[in-house]
């Protein structure tokens, strides 16, 4: 998945998407799915992480 990801936006080596990714975001892309991605909602993670954001 993170290989089509990094190919859509251009870039083709996906080690350096997901450097880079994690440099602006502060997570690496999975961590940022299951923090943000649509499952998240429905295991409550934002509701029970609201206060660290």
């Amino acid at each position: 998945m993170r290989a089509k990801i990094s190919v859509a936006v251009g870039y083709e080596d996906v080690g350096f998407f997901r450097r880079l990714f994690k440099r602006h975001t502060g997570a690496a892309p999975r961590a940022y799915r299951d923090r943000f991605g649509p499952r998240a909602r429905s295991k409550g993670y934002e509701r029970a992480h609201a206060s660290v954001a």
